[in-house]
């Protein structure tokens, strides 16, 4: 075998934050940069060592083994392998003896054939440091958030949507249908009738007088042809809908109260959100980034009202998620208080005619009465003597009274002559029972009747409509309220470092993005392909060590040291320009 004259060169290193772990790296942008950093933190070289098998993790120095516990990196170059360089992470140093130790490495892929020749081609990234952080982008969805929220108030409409309040009485109206009209868009066959409340200052109710306002209210209807009677805003009372606009008010934030992010994620939801509340239990939240803007532009709503149904106003977002007037996006406030009115259920009686009826009930009753005693006394007289049913004629004869268009008196003698006969006790007795019979039946009607009119007369008052308390219209708290709603400010600084740390979510196919940040560069990939003349098994591992994911320094002095980057109390790595 020929003899190979030893001529490799063994460098070894300390302080180098490298390990086997592949949590970080250092990123060169050529070989060249490469080997000119690593050259000038050289600890100790070793010339004209024995050829060092990159496969075989272990080599014996020519050095006392004390002089080595420091050393934690290492790279090795071998003239007959084109006098590449390969680099190591020192796992282990181990006595041989007085003048040789035992240094135990392993081949750190990365440096070794990633740095040298190796690339990504597009994949899917899940993570990565963006170069584009402009509000508005990169809105993917992130592991990392906070249950910890402040809401600051930054507008409420207030003037002239709910400074004042009007009472809405709804009647039956006119039965001709040409007195029937469109009011607010809308075919109504009701007749609406309005005044405005009392309006005394916040905190002073404003609907209690309504019952009250009905003695000024000018009504050709009776009251008990109202049908609803309710207080609505007067913004949306009359006979158009209400409609206003706010164009300069609400800002789309560029800092917390007291802290400015570094990432401008962070001004976006869920970290930061408009929110809208009307205080009567409806709320809707908005998102800074789907309005047409960027920090510092005003976010633009419109309201609109109508007094229909017992009233409604929507509130709604304009340019907002790609929609002029996002109707769907905004909140519909309704629920206002029903308002009551009370009449007298004995004048409703006589005007639905009642006490006609009764009157009538009782001329009829005394007649049919009259006509049945009549027919009782007239068998009695002839049981008695036949000829005594003339003088009970006579008797009757002045009264005169007509039934059906007939006098009494003729139906009475017809029926009086079919009963003449021999009476007997039974034929006796049964005549006296029906007649009394009848004149009980008379005064029971008359009773019935009596009470009919009592019960009338005594009925409580018949209330219209069914009262509903509103608290926050009651107390003018009403309104619609929108709130920057955060993350607060001890929260939000911790989610910020993180990002800084590790960029953001971006789950998406792209090439991967490994430099743009001044200190590092955070990369996570799913199923990397590795590109680059190496051995396909470190094609592999460095494809694992990029699904894992690692932070590529830009800097080797300060790999692992986020606190280089501390501004403001914060870590921040800025994207180079």
């Amino acid at each position: 075998m020929a003899y190979v004259q030893p001529n490799s060169i063994i460098q070894l290193f300390q302080g180098i934050n490298l390990d086997n772990r592949y949590l970080h790296t250092i990123y060169f942008a050529s070989e060249t940069a490469q080997n000119t950093w690593f050259t000038g933190k050289v600890y100790k070289t070793f010339q004209q060592q024995s050829y060092t098998r990159y496969t075989r993790n272990q080599i014996k120095i020519k050095d006392d083994v004390t002089n080595l516990f420091g050393c934690t990196y290492m790279r090795f170059m071998n003239n007959r392998t084109n006098n590449k360089w390969f680099y190591a992470f020192i796992t282990g140093v181990d006595y041989v003896n007085e003048g040789t130790a035992l240094v135990t490495y392993e081949i750190d892929v990365m440096q070794t054939w990633f740095m040298q020749g190796g690339s990504l081609q597009p994949c899917m990234v899940l993570r990565e440091h963006v170069n584009d952080d402009t509000f508005g982008l990169n809105l993917e969805e992130e592991p990392i958030g906070s249950d910890v929220y402040d809401s600051d108030l930054v507008y409420n409409f207030g003037t002239g949507v709910f400074d004042d309040y009007s009472v809405v009485m709804q009647t039956t109206g006119s039965d001709d249908m040409t007195d029937h009209h469109m009011i607010q868009g809308l075919f109504s066959g009701c007749d609406y009738k309005i005044r405005q409340a009392n309006s005394q200052g916040h905190g002073n109710t404003i609907y209690n007088d309504g019952v009250a306002m009905l003695g000024s209210w000018s009504l050709q209807e009776q009251r008990e042809n109202i049908i609803d009677l309710y207080t609505v805003p007067t913004f949306c009372a009359g006979s158009n809908t209400g409609h206003l606009s706010t164009t300069n008010n609400i800002v789309v934030p560029s800092q917390y109260d007291n802290y400015t992010p570094k990432n401008n994620k962070l001004f976006m939801y869920p970290y930061s959100y408009l929110m809208l509340t009307t205080h009567m239990g409806d709320v809707a939240i908005f998102r800074w980034e789907y309005f047409a803007g960027t920090t510092g532009s005003t976010c633009e709503f419109d309201v609109d009202g109508t007094m229909m149904g017992g009233g409604e106003i929507r509130c709604y977002p304009r340019d907002y998620n790609g929609q002029d007037h996002n109707v769907d996006a905004g909140v519909v406030m309704g629920n206002f208080p029903k308002n009551t009115a009370a009449y007298d259920a004995y004048q409703a009686w006589i005007a639905a005619g009642g006490s006609t009826r009764l009157e009538n009930d009782r001329q009829v009753n005394s007649v049919k009465g009259a006509g049945s005693v009549l027919k009782a006394i007239g068998s009695i007289a002839n049981m008695i003597s036949p000829s005594s049913s003339s003088r009970v004629t006579d008797v009757l004869e002045p009264t005169g009274t007509r039934v059906n268009g007939q006098n009494v008196l003729d139906v009475t003698r017809r029926e009086v002559s079919d009963q003449y006969r021999t009476p007997s006790s039974g034929a006796m007795a049964g005549a006296v029972g029906g007649a009394f019979e009848t004149a009980g039946s008379m005064i029971e009607a008359r009773n019935n009747m009596q009470y009919t009119f009592n019960d009338a007369a005594y009925a409580p008052n018949i209330i219209v409509g069914a009262p509903t308390s509103c608290l926050p219209v009651s107390q003018r708290d009403a309104d619609f309220y929108f709130y920057h709603t955060h993350v607060r400010d001890d929260e939000v600084k911790r989610i910020d470092d993180f990002f800084s740390c590790y960029g953001y979510s971006i789950k998406k196919v792209k090439q991967p993005n490994l430099t743009g940040r001044r200190y590092w560069n955070f990369v996570q990939t799913q199923g990397a392909v590795i590109n680059g003349n190496m051995p396909s098994s470190s094609k592999e591992a460095i494809a694992k060590i990029f699904d894992s994911g690692i932070t590529l320094w830009h800097n080797g002095d300060q790999i692992g040291n986020y606190a280089q980057s501390v501004s403001s109390g914060s870590i921040n790595n800025p994207i180079v320009a």
